[in-house]
């Protein structure tokens, strides 16, 4: 049928009296097709066959070098982000050497002087003064073990000597028992601590010794800068895939210039009275982020602080391995890549529980491959048979299906399962080509409404490209290097999804879609402008921290480094990637409709579609949110700031469709859409329509 299609087209409507076909191939694997046409009458000659014969093996060492090309620039990526963490090891390490030197210099020359002042009234029996000497030397001897203690705990943690004993525990008996050890401190100053943790908080997963100093550390914290009589809260809720516990004082504040740096090794905010060597809040940090957590603090001076932090909750993770990965030797990448993906999931769709399963051809029932939030037990026993139950039905007809209400739908009637919190689902097939290998289900929203049709498209598009790395992962000549750069993939995935505490992310993924709608798109376009501005900041997890949180000017190297993350977000989403347009949205959403973007300087219509949205939404986004270098904007300034540079910066068309969306969300009323509209049809760039 395709050689027919060939034919059609290539003899039909071209005229050619002959044509010439060759195969482009690269050992046992056939990559292409070269096909050369003649409209001459005379036939093609050896002679012709041996040269296309030649340039088709050209063109196959051009594409092998390109694959080529594609790995070496994974690596270098790679190498990159391992020298960026070399330095800033080395550079922590000056700043260790400097900052201890300092901090151990005063309580020794403290020591030092009393022990001189002993030395000479040594044999002067009416020197009354000794025994408050000797407990100053004291405290300043126990003051230098702390510090040296904290800075041995923050070493192991910071450079990996201390690696995590995970296990999974209760939170709340942890608290309970941390309560009970700083009793005395919090009636030394008659504080009241208040916990309020739900009856139903799952347990968690990490090293409950590391856990137990990060609420020690942060209740002493809280202890010391509150005023007495006041009190102490602590809360914990559950999220997608962590716990998110609060710890609110009601003491002296932090000064907001202060804030940035409060997570910093030996930083003390400057006329604090409380002691300390300025390494409890960074031994706090470390601790939660080689748990893969998030830690932030708000602060009103004179009305207390709020530390906020994630730990991951518990999971659980069958060891089968499919029937696909049963020859290869790789079982631990394996079993980590998909570990990843489904916290990708349930990130990315903000749900609580995720499966993956897997078709076991030989007994034709399906099996758990691995899960989020679902009971060890079931992840151990249940099997599906094929045809059976919701995920046998999608198995068997290879077509996704969203289920508003479990109790009532066509396929399986039945009471809902308890462990389901609410009766809507989507279950999606796993396909390789037209072979379906199994099945991704979600459940339970975090916010608790059913699933829509645009939760299943975004479902259906990180199936799609689950699907692709198994194949490739198959196919691939190094298989396990090729695991390892979707494992960095999915990791930097999960660290942007994990980092948008705001919820500004999920809102921008909302309305690219309904701009989409707007500026009437297709379907297929709106599902990969969908995917794509969910993923499209990826590359900036390889921008320095040190750059994000600077508050003065960047330098031209800084501007280069962050100018470079739309690359990187690009070549790190390439295992995943199979459509071109995909990568494209991502490489050009910082091009502008001038031409004075980056990185190419496209300029108008030469920028995709899906770029020109991403473009005015992450825009929006970043400016009504707080940077380190200024205060976040309101939403109708912000909005007034794109279309001052609509049509330069923005495409018109895009900013009207997304000034429509927020009146649509309510976000803006009705005489001030009224305004704005006017204001970009008095500019000339766009008449709004409703």
């Amino acid at each position: 049928a395709a050689g027919g299609v060939a034919q059609s087209v290539l003899v039909s409507k071209r005229r050619l009296k002959g044509i010439l076909a060759v195969p482009i191939s690269s050992g046992k694997e056939t990559l292409g097709l070269m096909i050369v046409g003649d409209r001459a009458k005379e036939s093609f000659a050896a002679e012709d066959v041996r040269l296309m014969t030649i340039l088709s093996s050209q063109v196959a060492t051009a594409i092998e070098k390109s694959k080529l090309y594609e790995v070496m620039n994974g690596r270098l990526g790679r190498l990159e982000r391992e020298n960026e963490g070399l330095k800033s090891a080395n550079e922590l390490k000056m700043n260790y050497i400097s900052n201890l030197s300092h901090e151990l210099k005063t309580p020794l020359t403290s020591i030092k002087a009393y022990v001189e002042s002993l030395k000479d009234h040594i044999n002067d029996p009416s020197f009354e003064e000794k025994g408050d000497f000797l407990e100053v030397i004291s405290n300043e001897t126990d003051r230098l073990i702390r510090m040296v203690n904290k800075v041995l705990d923050i070493s192991k943690i910071e450079f990996g000597q201390r690696s995590l004993k995970r296990k999974v525990f209760d939170l709340a008996p942890l608290i309970k028992e941390v309560k009970s050890s700083m009793q005395p401190y919090l009636l030394d100053k008659r504080l009241k601590l208040v916990v309020d943790l739900k009856t139903d908080l799952p347990m968690v997963d990490g090293d409950d010794d590391l856990i137990r100093q990060v609420f020690i550390n942060l209740i002493g914290n809280a202890i010391k800068f509150s005023n007495e009589g006041s009190s102490i809260f602590i809360d914990a809720v559950e999220d997608a895939v962590s716990v998110r516990i609060t710890i609110r004082d009601e003491g002296v504040g932090i000064p907001e210039e202060n804030i940035k740096n409060i997570f910093r090794q030996f930083y003390q905010v400057p006329g604090s009275k409380g002691e300390g060597v300025g390494l409890g809040l960074a031994i706090v940090k470390n601790i939660i982020e080689q748990h893969g957590g998030f830690i932030n603090v708000t602060s009103r001076v004179g009305e207390g602080s709020r530390f906020a932090f994630t730990l991951p909750k518990e999971h659980h993770f069958n060891d089968l391995l499919g029937y696909l990965f049963n020859s290869m030797e790789a079982r631990e990448e394996i079993q980590e890549m998909f570990q990843l993906a489904v916290k990708v999931i349930a990130e990315m769709l903000s749900v609580k529980m995720v499966s993956m399963m897997l078709l076991d051809q030989e007994k034709k029932e399906l099996f758990i491959k691995v899960a989020y939030g679902l009971e060890g037990e079931v992840v151990e026993k249940v099997r599906v048979p094929l045809g059976g139950g919701i995920a046998g039905k999608v198995v068997e007809s290879g077509r996704p299906l969203l289920v508003t209400n479990v109790e009532k739908n066509g396929v399986k009637s039945a009471p809902n399962n308890p462990q389901y919190e609410t009766k809507s689902l989507i279950s999606v097939p796993l396909k390789l080509g037209a072979v379906v290998i199994g099945v991704i289900n979600v459940n339970n929203k975090t916010n608790g409404q059913p699933f829509n049709d645009d939760d299943l498209a975004l479902l259906v598009s990180i199936s799609d490209r689950l699907a692709k790395v198994i194949e490739r992962m198959r196919t691939a000549e190094d298989s396990r290097a090729f695991l390892k750069e979707t494992i960095q993939s999915l990791t930097s995935l999960l660290d942007t999804h994990e980092s948008d505490t705001s919820g500004l992310l999920k809102m921008l993924v909302k309305w690219s879609v309904n701009v989409a709608r707007k500026l009437r798109l297709s379907e297929k376009e709106i599902q990969v402008v969908q995917y794509v501005s969910s993923v499209h900041d990826v590359g900036m997890t390889c921008v320095s921290d040190r750059i994000l949180r600077k508050t003065l000017e960047l330098t031209h190297d800084e501007l280069d480094e962050i100018r470079k993350h739309p690359q990187k977000g690009a070549a790190i989403m390439r295992p995943f990637e199979f459509v071109e347009l995909v990568s494209q949205n991502i490489l050009f959403h910082h091009e502008r409709i001038d031409g004075k973007g980056y990185p190419m300087g496209l300029k108008g219509d030469q920028i995709p579609i899906g770029s020109r949205i991403i473009g005015v939404l992450d825009a929006y986004a970043s400016m009504i949110s707080d940077k380190p270098y200024r205060k976040r904007m309101t939403p109708n300034e912000a909005v007034e700031e794109l279309i001052h540079h609509s049509g330069t910066q923005f495409d018109p068309k895009v900013v009207a469709a997304f000034v429509e969306v927020l009146m649509d969300e309510e976000q803006l009323e009705v005489e001030e859409y009224s305004r704005l509209a006017e204001k970009i049809r008095y500019a000339g760039k766009h008449r709004v329509t409703r």
